[in-house]
């Protein structure tokens, strides 16, 4: 539901405290110092924003205006891609957003 992310007007990160990749998403924005929302999921109960906004019920969630981030590795990306002056990772220049995760094979055939 694309209403509930709109009104959201500083980041937030859905996360749970115990797990490994919600750790490693808040290690991430505490070293960058961002100013972020963390909701913390506890239990098995998921709150409905959560469910709305992610098709895969999962931890960590990262909701930033319209954007909706749900794999902790995207997630770091997409911090170390919109803050430049802190960055933790090297990334090469003419990386962009997604190259690590969208990989789709191309191939052509003249005979067909």
């Amino acid at each position: 539901m694309a209403v509930i992310a709109n009104r959201r007007s500083v980041m937030t990160l859905f996360s749970r405290p115990t797990e490994i990749h919600s750790h490693r998403t808040r290690l991430v924005l505490a070293e960058k110092n961002i100013n972020i929302e963390i909701a913390n999921v506890l239990g098995d109960d998921l709150p409905e924003d959560l469910m709305d906004l992610n098709p895969y019920h999962t931890v960590p969630t990262l909701v930033d205006r319209d954007l909706t981030l749900y794999d902790s590795r995207v997630i770091i990306e997409y911090l170390e891609l919109n803050d430049h002056e802190k960055a933790i990772t090297t990334l090469p220049p003419h990386y962009s957003f997604g190259l690590s995760i969208i990989t789709v094979p191309c191939t052509t055939r003249n005979n067909e």
